[in-house]
């Protein structure tokens, strides 16, 4: 019930546009400025990233973040985890600007992965599925 709620209060906080930046350790005040240009001018909202990475890859929606910043991505994305039927976890990536998406991490490499690096298995046939 708790974890409901939770995905109840994040998705409606994203849907009123309330969404923390991901912000790399380090960075200044410009840093900060670019990274919340960047949500303002994203075209897809959470909501919406959230949605295409349930249709695609399946389960419910645990948490989405905002991300401008990451191994293999150059372009900004909304960093969603899934919880799928199976209860195992699984990190996915939305592009911002087309609601595609752009990678989708193996559920075991999800679990060892850094927070906020989608570094993992690469989709190299574009099926939005890894082929590890």
């Amino acid at each position: 019930m708790t974890r409901n709620i939770t995905v109840s209060a994040i998705l409606i906080a994203a849907s009123l546009g309330v969404m923390s930046v991901a912000l790399a350790e380090g960075d200044g005040h410009a840093d900060e400025a670019a990274d919340a240009q960047a949500l303002l001018a994203a075209k897809v909202t959470a909501v919406q990233a959230a949605q295409s990475a349930e249709a695609k890859v399946g389960g419910k929606t645990s948490s989405v973040s905002f991300e401008t910043r990451a191994a293999g991505m150059t372009a900004p994305f909304y960093h969603v985890e899934l919880v799928t039927p199976d209860g195992a976890q699984q990190d996915v990536a939305v592009d911002a600007t087309s609601g595609e998406i752009a990678k989708v991490l193996a559920p075991e490499a999800g679990k060892n992965g850094e927070d906020g690096e989608l570094g993992g298995q690469e989709d190299e046939d574009g099926d939005g599925v890894s082929d590890q």
